[in-house]
C-alpha cells in the first residue's frame, strides 16, 4: 500500500510538474503575445506622433499661404482702384486734349477767315 500511495504520488508530481510547465509555456505564450501587442501599439503611437506633427506643420503652411493670399488679395483690389482711378483721368485728359485740339481747329479756321479777309480788303484797295 506504501509503495501504491509512492507510485500514485509520484504519478501526481510527475503529472503537477507536466501541468506547472504546460502553464509556463501558456503564460510565456501570453506574455510574449502581450509584449507584441505591446511594440504594435508603441510603434502606432509613434506613427500617429509624427502624422500629427506633419499635419500640424501643414496646417501651419496652409495658414501662412491663406494670409497671404489675403494680402494678395487686398494689393490686387488696390490695384485695381488704382487702375480705375488713372483710367478716369485718362478719360478726361483726353476730353481735355480733344477740346484742346478744337480750340486750335477753330482759332486756326478764324485765323485763316482774318488772313483772307485781309488780302481781300488789300487787293481791293
Amino acid at each position: 500500500a506504501k509503495a501504491d500511495l509512492e507510485a500514485d504520488l509520484f504519478r501526481l508530481r510527475t503529472k503537477l510538474q507536466r501541468a506547472l510547465k504546460v502553464e509556463e509555456r501558456v503564460g510565456e505564450s501570453k506574455e510574449d503575445a502581450l509584449e507584441s501587442k505591446y511594440r504594435s501599439l508603441s510603434e502606432l503611437v509613434e506613427r500617429l506622433r509624427h502624422s500629427k506633427a506633419d499635419l500640424e506643420a501643414k496646417l501651419s503652411a496652409s495658414k501662412a499661404l491663406e494670409a497671404r493670399a489675403f494680402e494678395a488679395q487686398k494689393e490686387t483690389d488696390k490695384l485695381k482702384f488704382d487702375l480705375l482711378q488713372l483710367r478716369q483721368k485718362l478719360v478726361a485728359k483726353q476730353g481735355q486734349l480733344e477740346l484742346a485740339n478744337k480750340t486750335f481747329h477753330d482759332a486756326l479756321t478764324e485765323s485763316s477767315k482774318r488772313e483772307e479777309e485781309v488780302r481781300l480788303n488789300l487787293q481791293r484797295k
